[in-house]
């Protein structure tokens, strides 16, 4: 019996990819980028599954037309690149792996934090660039973690896993979700609910996102979020780029 199909449109860790080559006859996007639609369109027709990444968009023309594919498996969290109607009207099953980034996001989330507010980009930078001329008290002086107000927007699995961590550095937790986290949750993490969002921004020190992305929370962070923001604020982004308005930020930057 023929092994099913799969297509994988980027190349996964190696043991990754070993592991499904046992069970199914892969292939491999060759090009370290985004799929194309019409490359997307010739690989539904010729195989019986699909491993995308948030880059590769999914849009509803893909899946109207005739395919083979039967699931895809995303690889990542957020669908919100998947017409999720478009594949259920095709009945292609679509599969994400809620879980799996929730540590290394809030670690990335952690170590963005003290990048910004401790220099160390700017540091590495005049290092590596041969500026360093010594140590000197006012040099790339920045700002201590500890007492400062720390903003959550979203407060699920990775928000609850930043909050964890941030407790360690004396960061004071406060997040703006939908509905109040369950009591034991906003005990244990010492965090409180603020249900305005425009009311944690002008609070907050530093502002993390961790909601999804889509329609319903895109450019959330917009000019006049940001116009709330203290100056010496700090906004964290391990969301979605669309959460943020670029254009507003690059304007309030300026």
């Amino acid at each position: 019996m023929a092994r099913p199909k799969i297509l994988l449109t980027r190349h996964m860790p190696e043991a990754v990819e070993r592991r499904l080559a046992q069970t199914y006859e892969i292939s491999i996007n060759p090009h370290e980028r985004p799929m194309t639609m019409a490359e997307l369109h010739e690989a539904m027709a010729a195989n019986d599954g699909l491993c995308p990444n948030p880059t590769d968009r999914l849009s509803t023309p893909l899946f109207r037309q005739p395919s083979r594919v039967r699931i895809v498996a995303n690889y990542g969290a957020g669908v919100e690149h998947i017409d999720l109607e478009a594949a259920k009207w095709a009945g292609i099953t679509v599969t994400n792996t809620p879980s799996a980034v929730t540590e290394p996001t809030a670690d990335l989330a952690i170590m963005l934090m003290l990048m910004v507010t401790r220099r160390a980009g700017e540091g590495e930078r005049e290092l590596r660039a041969g500026g360093w001329v010594g140590w000197r008290p006012g040099h790339l002086v920045g700002q201590s973690l500890s007492g400062k107000l720390l903003g959550l927007v979203g407060f699920g699995r990775i928000g609850q896993a930043v909050a964890e961590r941030a407790g360690a550095f004396g960061l004071r937790i406060a997040y703006h979700s939908r509905k109040p986290a369950p009591p034991e949750i906003e005990a244990a993490t010492e965090a409180q609910h603020y249900p305005s969002l425009a009311d944690l921004v002008r609070a907050t020190d530093i502002l993390s996102l961790h909601c999804p992305g889509g329609s319903e929370t895109r450019c959330l962070i917009d000019a006049e979020q940001l116009g709330r923001m203290k100056r010496t604020a700090v906004l964290i982004n391990t969301a979605r780029g669309s959460v943020v308005d670029e254009a507003a930020l690059a304007q309030a930057l300026a």
